[in-house]
């Protein structure tokens, strides 16, 4: 039931935007950011022209950022992640670049390795506040 339910959705899945960057590179960045997120807090994900920020915000902790290359181009798209979930869909995807096919902040995306349909990793979206 679950996989007819996925096989649908990614079926008609056409985002529109797409962000493809280095696999390493990025779980590098997730795994140090991800240090800040504490508790519920969600790691920011800023896709903008040729860049991809990842940020984490903590009342009381304090925040980290760190900007790495991406194919992206269109209008910036700023998302929000559990960061375990999102570490895990990086971890699982093969190849040495990993795609996201996103369609807007309150949208679920799925992670991909860059030309292949092999495997996809559905994940969805936390709420960013202000």
């Amino acid at each position: 039931m679950a996989l007819s339910l996925i096989e649908r959705f990614t079926g008609d899945f056409d985002p529109g935007r797409y962000a493809d960057t280095y696999r390493e590179r990025l779980l590098d960045v997730v795994r140090r950011i991800a240090v800040m997120a504490q508790r519920n807090s969600p790691l920011r994900l800023r896709f903008a022209e040729g860049e991809l920020t990842v940020s984490a915000r903590t009342q009381d902790v304090g925040e980290a950022q760190e900007s790495i290359p991406a194919s992206f181009s269109g209008e910036p798209l700023e998302i929000g992640f559990n960061a375990e979930f999102l570490r895990d869909g990086i971890e699982s995807v093969t190849g040495e670049t990993v795609r996201f096919r996103l369609i807007s902040p309150l949208r679920p995306c799925v992670l991909q390795a860059e030309g292949s349909d092999d495997f996809l990793y559905l994940i969805m979206p936390i709420r960013l506040a202000g």
